[in-house]
């Protein structure tokens, strides 16, 4: 038998919903958590107020996949570009920084994998704090919260900056792997620049895919 609401069917007699004009906020939630929908799913985006040292985000339940973009990043310092470093947090939050933790292969690069760092380089410079355009990065990262599987990143950056007061700007561009040496249930991952803070206006995206 039909269920309707004021005389309108909202499932018929094939169990099928219709006539759903809105669905609130919780339920949303608990469709896409129970894997309804497919896709990514946009989980926020930050612009920095003011300089920071560096960027947390902590992996929330329920997803296995998450791509993070970090747009118009530039370093606190006006004279020197630096490197933009990325670490894991184990599941207790505590960053994983003793030696041989990760490797890391630039795919270009004919020096085999780097396996015995205490972080990864994601081998983008990030601006000058004064650089007309900021650097960019998309990083996407595979199992972060499933101890049966090793966390991968993948990373890409490409950017038309600034690295030095006196020089114009050049395009930098790099495509790297990364992962860390043993699988874990990570809690979150950090983005911090060599010597040097980020500057305001600092964006970043993340979207999520749902387990299935």
């Amino acid at each position: 038998m039909a269920i309707k609401v004021n005389n309108t069917t909202v499932i018929n007699d094939s169990r099928a919903l219709q006539n759903i004009t809105s669905v609130d906020s919780t339920t949303k939630s608990a469709i896409e958590t129970a894997g309804v929908g497919g896709g990514l799913k946009f989980l926020g985006e930050t612009t920095l107020s003011s300089n920071v040292s560096y960027i947390d985000y902590n992996f929330p339940s329920g997803y296995g996949y998450f791509r993070i973009h970090l747009d118009n990043m530039k370093g606190s310092s006006s004279q020197y570009s630096s490197g933009l470093k990325i670490r894991l947090k184990d599941s207790g939050g505590t960053l994983i920084t003793s030696s041989s933790s990760y490797g890391r292969i630039r795919t270009r690069s004919s020096s085999g994998i780097d396996n015995t760092i205490n972080s990864i380089e994601a081998e983008v410079n990030v601006a000058t704090s004064n650089s007309s355009n900021g650097s960019n990065l998309v990083v996407d990262i595979y199992n972060p919260k499933d101890s049966n599987y090793n966390t991968l990143l993948r990373m890409f950056s490409m950017s038309y900056i600034t690295f030095q007061t006196g020089y114009g700007p050049s395009w930098y561009a790099e495509p790297v792997y990364a992962a860390p040496v043993t699988q874990a249930n990570n809690y979150g991952i950090r983005f911090y620049v060599d010597n040097y803070g980020f500057n305001s206006g600092t964006n970043y995206k993340i979207w999520g895919a749902v387990d299935a």
